[in-house]
């Protein structure tokens, strides 16, 4: 297991987790879901992943969860911007946040045969690239990201457009 995910919480219990996480953990497990992999999908457009314990966002910024899908255009963004995203309260919660880059790598799988993302799980997942909340250490300017189209990563300048995803947990 990658070093950086060794910390993460464990949402199947509930000691250790602050109020509102443990009263977030309570209403996600009263959700009805559906389990993909090692995906736990929730009606509240969240998904959990059993093999991390971060809970996701199933939508890109700027798309809608309309109970089945993730509907509208995804919204392009600088990394800035992205940084600055806090979910607004999606599914009940305010600690949001931008991924790491070792967190945004775990949702490629390469096992898809289209995009490298679980389609169930992430469904209508722009096959654009995605920011990570990570600098690149010998590049002052950029940040790493994901292209879950073709599960491909690379470092973009700061000033770039490109998509977001926000996580709960871990770090």
């Amino acid at each position: 297991m990658l070093a950086a995910l060794k910390n993460l919480p464990d949402f199947k219990n509930l000691e250790g987790l602050d109020g509102q996480q443990q009263t977030s953990v309570q209403n996600q497990q009263a959700l009805g879901s559906q389990k993909y992999a090692h995906y736990i999908a929730y009606d509240d457009g969240t998904v959990l992943d059993t093999q991390t314990g971060l809970l996701w966002m199933r939508c890109a910024l700027g798309q809608t969860w309309d109970g089945k899908t993730c509907v509208g255009e995804a919204a392009t963004m600088t990394w800035d911007e992205a940084c600055q995203q806090t979910g607004d309260g999606f599914a009940g919660c305010r600690d949001w946040r931008m991924p790491t880059f070792e967190e945004l790598k775990t949702l490629v799988d390469k096992s898809q045969g289209g995009a490298k993302i679980h389609p169930q799980a992430f469904p209508n997942c722009p096959a654009n690239w995605f920011w990570s909340g990570s600098p690149v250490s010998f590049h002052s300017n950029d940040a790493w990201s994901v292209l879950f189209s073709l599960g491909h990563d690379n470092y973009f300048n700061y000033s770039s457009a490109l998509n977001a995803r926000l996580v709960r947990g871990g770090q």
